[in-house]
């Protein structure tokens, strides 16, 4: 199933078992997608509200009806002959089937209003990015998700970890990464330490030093390290506005079969291609 197939499957309550449950953890870590979810919930809530319109159509024929019978009605004060008592039962009994004429047209503007409000909805999130696609700045807020603390989940005991990680978690990177760096000179191996240490020096400001400890791990760990390691590349060329560089990261992760981080880079790519 196509990913916009999924989305509208979610959003719409189809989404079942194994599915639903792949789906929402792939929510939890990715930003971007939540992002288009939302943006769909407000599509679909626009075309629900563009139904609105053959309500407002038969609002537009009460006004119409409405100022034919006033424009009787003031002939009628006119002319010097006396209605009949049909004529006024036969236009007391009109009256009471149309709408009042001030109430009508208010009802009508409101309703009229519906379809343009949908129309502003649709051209905010469809038509506007494209004429307006988001800078490298915009686009890399919007995917920067940092690597999450997996030491405290894991329920590790108080050391110097845990200490690092909590500046980690307070977003202070630069003692985060002297802390994590810290660590490493005893624990070489361990390449959780070193996804730390790149997203601190990334967040930081320190490109070159977030760029080697990512091609480290890239070089030297397994895949549930080097894929993510891969994807935070793309993204610090995508901070420091090298746009080709991180491109040719991205197309690296595409021509990897089962990457965690597809569906990610192939949104992300999409959107460069425009700038």
């Amino acid at each position: 199933m196509e990913e916009m197939e999924l989305i509208e499957a979610y959003v719409e309550g189809k989404l079942a078992g194994e599915s639903l449950i792949s789906f929402e953890a792939q929510l939890q870590s990715d930003a971007v997608l939540r992002n288009e979810v939302a943006q769909f919930r407000v599509l679909i809530s626009g075309i629900n509200l563009a139904g609105e319109r053959k309500f407002s159509q038969k609002v537009r024929e009460w006004e119409k009806a409405a100022t034919l019978l006033d424009q009787a009605t003031q002939q009628s004060q006119a002319s010097p002959l006396p209605q009949s008592a049909e004529t006024t039962t036969s236009a007391a009994a009109k009256s009471d089937q149309t709408p009042e004429p001030g109430r009508t047209a208010s009802l009508t503007w409101l309703y009229a209003a519906v379809p343009t409000a949908v129309m502003v909805i649709l051209l905010a999130i469809w038509v506007y990015p494209h004429l307006f696609p988001p800078s490298m700045e915009e686009l890399y807020t919007q995917n920067f998700v940092p690597y999450p603390d997996l030491y405290t989940s894991m329920g590790d005991g108080p050391d110097a970890r845990q200490a690092a990680i909590a500046f980690y978690n307070e977003q202070n990177y630069e003692q985060a990464a002297e802390s994590f760096t810290h660590i490493l000179q005893t624990q070489s191996k361990d390449y959780q330490l070193y996804m730390y240490v790149g997203i601190s020096y990334l967040e930081s400001g320190l490109k070159a030093e977030a760029l080697q400890t990512f091609d480290h791990i890239i070089a030297n760990a397994p895949n549930n390290y080097r894929e993510p390691a891969q994807w935070y590349k793309a993204l610090t060329y995508l901070k420091y506005k090298q746009l080709g560089e991180s491109r040719d990261m991205l197309q690296i992760i595409l021509a990897q079969e089962s990457h965690a981080y597809q569906a990610r880079a192939q949104r992300l790519l999409k959107k460069l291609r425009k700038l």
